[in-house]
């Protein structure tokens, strides 16, 4: 059999809840954002970092793309998410099932996704509720659709984008999920083409539909959304995993120039291996203050992946100001088909906007002064209001923010504690307005950067097989059709794990037969991780890929390298100036942070609060207290307003702890 070998340089999504900040007296803060991000019934889970907003729709009659592999007809569960970071992950907990209709599927929708990242194809004959999508096969695939046949289900590419929409999954830690007590096949059978996704130990692509409105006289109504929508079939025991991953052969296309068209395939847009992060604190509703800000980052010569606002973006948390600076940073760091930006990151002739309407061609004036358009300059020509790109605007929860609107803080920007990560560079954003943590802080904290796989193995050398076999080899071994059910406890003769195979021997086009039948004597590894010999000896589990290695962690010679780890507070440990009140109020709290930080080998903790600028060392970690947002700066401030650029090279592969340079940024 034909075993598919996968390169494997996408992020490892690790199982992750976000969690919210609670003060050390009153749990209430944290247990309403766990409330709020955890969307749950009595069959499923949904976990998803990165995102803003989590939430239950009523909305039963979810279509799937008809897309390659996928059913159109079936009716889903649906999920929906707002994607805020820089790019968006889910886990979805498969262990009980996530169960939809009769039809076992479900669909997410996510909104405010750059769909620019992704390969866009346009259906040559397509319904209006389908007109772009993000794959193709190369089967169906014709250089334009003037060359299309009438019906048939042609395609042209007319993006090149820099990342893919991928699905993995990783096994439970329980014995019970890799031996045949837990059912794990797909919930029903009914809908097959949806098990595109189920079981999948490499990361595969996923098909998904762009859903959006039509224009209308080659404009587009500003109040019109378009969501990136998918269809999944899960399996039980298994954790599946989404995430937005770069493309290989763009991160080693070093470069960050962007296409002068969307036919330009000699110039495909590419990822330059530098990851750059701007950090800033203590805004404190100084409007004119924070516009400067934005200019200075969106102005600076090199591409910004994110900003990071560390606390005290408003000055008393009200509803207002955080729409009012939602609106801001929206209009400011989003790209939308047709908007032309002061960097030129589209170059098309349309303006932002045209009384109140987006996504019209530059004003042309005919002799008789009347106002014509022909929408040349839009992107995306049948589609409204698609993000090309956006800068994640990431932000914690400051000391003059908790006495305000936590709903209004968590409705436009998610979370208070939340982690997400930018190639193999990991952000953790920890809640510490209030000068603590609190125990369960702390556990979240240890589960998040805890990223160690070690384990030891030990699995029989094989008596009746040259080596343990597929499950789905075990129809031939036992003579059986395809169609016909096998288990590894009759093929191999005796009771018997299902283990995730190792690279050499995956076939993710197996769904839930891919896997390897050992006897349940056999000490396994745990996750994904392998054990690379079968011979009756203990050896050292092994990884095969990056994704066995937790979220942004690097598979190298079979052992799993941890990712860089930056934390992000606002409140400092310590205050290096001695400044009252400008540091964790129990020093023995500190020192218990500082102690897990040096255990799980941080490498970078940024603070604020403080009106100034601070470098230090702690422990070999370095500490960075920045305050320069603005507030009016402290009287000994050694520098006038503001910013921190934090750059990573090698961040999509390689990342090395210290080429990390942190630079100041005054505007």
């Amino acid at each position: 059999m034909n075993r598919i070998l996968r390169k494997n340089q996408a992020f490892f999504i690790a199982a992750i809840l976000m969690l919210s900040g609670c003060n050390s007296t009153d749990s209430e803060r944290f247990n309403n954002q766990v409330e709020d991000y955890v969307f749950s019934s009595t069959t499923s889970v949904l976990i998803a970092y990165g995102a803003s907003q989590i939430q239950n729709d009523s909305v039963s009659a979810f279509r799937c793309p008809s897309v390659s592999r996928m059913r159109s007809e079936a009716n889903l569960a649906v999920f929906y998410a707002q994607a805020n970071g820089p790019a968006p992950h889910f886990t979805l907990d498969t262990v009980n099932g996530i169960r939809g209709d009769s039809n076992g599927g479900f669909g997410i929708s996510i909104k405010d996704l750059p769909i620019g990242m992704l390969d866009i194809f346009e259906r040559c004959h397509s319904s209006s509720s389908e007109r772009l999508v993000t794959a193709c096969p190369e089967s169906q695939r014709v250089e334009s659709c003037s060359d299309a046949s009438e019906g048939l289900r042609e395609c042209v590419q007319i993006y090149t984008g820099t990342h893919k929409l991928v699905a993995f999954s990783t096994v439970t830690d329980s014995t019970e999920c890799i031996s045949e007590a837990i059912d794990r096949t797909p919930y029903s059978s009914s809908v097959s083409e949806m098990s595109y996704a189920c079981d999948a130990f490499d990361p595969i692509e996923i098909p998904a539909a762009i859903r959006g409105s039509a224009p209308s006289n080659y404009c587009c109504d500003a109040s019109e959304s378009t969501n990136l929508e998918f269809c999944l079939k899960p399996c039980g025991c298994r954790t599946l995993n989404i995430a937005i991953v770069p493309k290989e052969e763009s991160v080693f296309e070093y470069g960050t120039q962007q296409p002068t068209s969307i036919s330009d395939s000699d110039n495909p847009p590419s990822i330059e291996d530098v990851v750059r992060i701007a950090v800033v604190s203590n805004i404190e509703g100084h409007t004119s203050r924070f516009e400067d800000f934005i200019s200075s980052v969106m102005s600076y010569g090199e591409n910004i992946d994110a900003i990071v606002n560390l606390g005290n973006l408003t000055e008393d948390g009200d509803r207002k100001d955080y729409e009012k600076y939602k609106s801001l940073i929206h209009d400011a760091m989003y790209y939308v088909d047709g908007e032309l930006s002061d960097s030129g990151f589209i170059n098309t002739t349309c303006t932002k906007s045209d009384s109140g309407r987006i996504c019209c061609d530059e004003k042309n004036t005919s002799d008789a002064g009347v106002l014509t358009t022909d929408g040349s300059g839009r992107i995306f020509t049948s589609m409204c209001n698609v993000v090309i790109g956006k800068v994640a605007f990431l932000t914690g929860l400051g000391e003059d923010e908790v006495g305000g609107s936590l709903d209004a803080f968590r409705s436009n920007f998610g979370p208070s504690n939340f982690v997400t990560n930018i190639g193999k560079v990991q952000l953790i954003m920890l809640d510490t307005a209030e000068a603590t943590v609190s125990e369960v802080e702390q556990d979240w904290l240890k589960d998040m950067l805890d990223t160690e796989r070690t384990a030891r193995c030990n699995i029989p050398a094989p008596t009746l097989f040259d080596e343990w076999p597929l499950l789905a080899d075990c129809h031939n071994i036992l003579g059986k059709g395809s169609s016909e059910t096998v288990t590894c406890r009759e093929c191999i003769q005796q009771e018997a794990y299902c283990i995730p195979p190792d690279s050499s021997m995956a076939d993710t086009s197996l769904g839930p037969e891919n896997c390897v039948c050992v006897p349940i004597t056999s000490k396994v590894c745990p996750g994904n991780l392998s054990c690379g010999v079968m011979d009756g000896v203990e050896h050292d589990c092994v990884c095969t890929r990056d994704e066995d290695c937790g979220m942004g962690g690097t598979c190298t010679d079979g052992k799993c390298e941890a990712p860089i780890k930056l934390v992000f507070s606002y409140t400092p440990l310590f205050d290096k100036s001695g400044a009252r009140n400008n540091a964790f109020v129990s020093k023995n709290e500190a020192a218990d942070l500082l102690s897990m930080f040096i255990k799980y080998g941080v490498n970078a903790v940024f603070s604020g609060r403080v009106r100034d600028y601070q470098s230090f060392n702690m422990g070999g970690i370095p500490m960075y207290i920045t305050g320069g947002g603005g507030a009016k700066m402290a009287s000994f401030a050694s520098h006038s307003h503001h910013w921190l650029l934090v750059e990573i090279p090698n961040a999509y592969t390689h990342p090395d702890p210290s080429k990390i340079s942190v630079t100041v940024k005054e505007f």
